[in-house]
């Protein structure tokens, strides 16, 4: 999905940007000066003021957290998702939380249900992932997002991203229990 702006998007709330590095995989883009505050908690009233945004909704009766990273750690290596969250809250039953992302942001995000993300025996989260990237540098502006189908087979939790605009969706199932 591309987005091209017709307006000026709010910056107000990031940090600075970070200088993108690396090729392909190591691919570093914005992580945000000082680290995380390329990502930010903004509220409905102000959301549509950012151009990269993300609603996250608890659909089901349980609370959930829902924990986001950048792609790379605040040390530089790839592995945002090994307890570096940038990000984390908690939804109860039927709310939402809008999150803003700043320009050339890549990382995921983990959501489970309860007050707590697992964690597998290497310290990563082990829930179900939603992968981002957002007006990426490398990939001429264009942005992206889709479900981990490997996080979430390990997690036997289901999720659906969809873009509000074109209506795209990226989604898995719960898988059933054995």
């Amino acid at each position: 999905m591309n987005h091209v702006p017709r307006r000026v998007y709010s910056s107000l709330g990031f940090g600075g940007r970070t200088e993108p590095t690396g090729y392909g995989i190591s691919y570093k883009g914005n992580v945000g000066y000082p680290y995380g505050s390329n990502i930010i908690e903004v509220s409905r009233s102000d959301s549509s003021n950012y151009k990269y945004l993300a609603e996250f909704k608890a659909t089901t009766s349980e609370v959930w957290t829902v924990i986001i990273w950048n792609k790379f750690s605040p040390d530089g290596y790839l592995g945002g998702w090994f307890a570096y969250g940038c990000v984390n809250f908690t939804l109860d039953s039927g709310q939402t939380q809008h999150v803003a992302f700043d320009e050339n942001s890549q990382g995921g995000w983990a959501a489970a249900p309860g007050y707590t993300i697992p964690t597998n025996d290497a310290g990563g989260y082990a829930s179900t992932w939603g992968e981002f990237d957002f007006g990426s540098k490398i990939n001429s502006g264009w942005s992206g997002f889709d479900v981990s189908a490997i996080a979430a087979q390990a997690g036997k939790i289901g999720m659906q991203i969809c873009d509000a605009i074109t209506g795209a969706c990226s989604s898995i199932t719960p898988m059933p229990p054995k």
